[in-house]
């Protein structure tokens, strides 16, 4: 939560963040994803790779689901439905 507070206090144009709620405990990870709901809010760009897809589809406009480097499937959030998450996580074809 500190490492985003310059960019709550300064919002840039463009945030990346990478795995920001890897580790923490489930109240502190939804703090950080309303901070970064915050932004988007603010009008900066996100770019946010996280495992949790579930967790931060609420974040998202534009959904990418990547395996091995590669994308699988893009689309809009409305579009990344519950089947649509697990087939990527069970490994079936989207």
């Amino acid at each position: 939560m500190l490492s985003l507070a310059p960019a709550l206090a300064q919002p840039p144009k463009v945030l990346i963040a990478d795995e920001p709620t890897l580790g923490l405990a489930p109240l502190a990870a939804q703090e950080v994803l309303r901070a970064l709901d915050e932004l988007r809010g603010l009008g900066t760009a996100i770019l946010l790779v996280e495992e949790k897809a579930h967790e931060v589809l609420g974040v998202a406009d534009t959904v990418v689901f990547v395996e091995l480097g590669r994308v699988v499937w893009q689309g809009t959030r409305a579009e990344a439905d519950e089947q649509r998450l697990s087939e990527a996580y069970l490994g079936a074809k989207l």
